[in-house]
């Protein structure tokens, strides 16, 4: 969903009077798909990535293309907050391959992060409008 979105937001912003009520209205249908397919703690199920860190980054990308944001959007303050209660003690993000086919988030066994989680969890946190914590995880 997220990249039709962030695709149709960029052909409105190139093209803004072709077809401007229907790709409104898709944009607007995309984003509410994706608040109701939000996990009560905040997090979305990734099907291509380790898991939840990854679907939770494309969730907040796909509401940010339709113009939502941490102020706005009870959604994305649900995704900033999962991201940040996830966050390791190093201060980096780790989850288990496990989460996958256990659909629940299983964080990685050992206390070292990992590198491509911790790179998906802090761009979800940017797009989540958290670019101005001096320390990611102080809030």
């Amino acid at each position: 969903m997220s990249s039709k979105n962030m695709t149709l937001v960029l052909f409105q912003k190139l093209y803004p009077e072709h077809k401007k009520r229907k790709i409104e209205n898709f944009i607007s249908k995309a984003a509410q798909f994706l608040e109701e397919i939000q996990h009560p703690e905040g997090s979305w199920y990734g099907n291509w990535g380790i898991c939840f860190i990854y679907g939770t980054w494309f969730g907040l990308q796909g509401l940010k293309a339709a113009g939502k944001t941490y102020n706005n959007c009870l959604a994305i303050r649900k995704g900033v907050d999962f991201l940040l209660k996830t966050q390791r003690e190093d201060g980096g993000w780790g989850e288990s391959y496990l989460s996958c086919p256990k659909k629940v988030y299983i964080p990685m066994e050992g206390n070292q992060s990992n590198l491509v989680h911790t790179a998906m969890a802090l761009m979800g946190l940017i797009v989540g409008d958290q670019e101005h914590l001096s320390t990611v995880g102080s809030s």
